[in-house]
This record gives C-alpha cells, structure tokens and sequence, in this order.
C-alpha cells in the first residue's frame, strides 16, 4: 500500500497509508520501543498513525 512516514516538529512519527485496493487490507505497524499496532483498512481508505 502507498504510504509516507515523517516526523513532526514536535518529534512524533506520523505515518498515512492508503488502500488503494478494491479489498479491505490489513496491515500491521512496528515502530522499535512500541506495541505493534493492528489495522484494517476499507478499500480506498487512508489512516493515519501516530507515535
């Protein structure tokens, strides 16, 4: 899935992702230090994670 990850000002990870599929996706997110987080997307959805 397309997706960009940055770091804010503040110096929080900001990741979007988006589920350009026809299909509900699932995806899961490790960041180092951090619970890995679960998600599912709908088709043509984008979340937005932060840390």
């Amino acid at each position: 899935m397309p997706n960009v990850a940055f770091k804010s000002p503040g110096g929080r990870i900001v990741l979007i992702v988006l589920n350009k599929s026809a299909q509900p996706r699932s995806v899961a997110l490790a960041i180092p230090g951090n619970p890995v987080i679960q998600a599912c997307l709908n088709p043509g959805a984008a979340g937005t994670f932060v840390w």
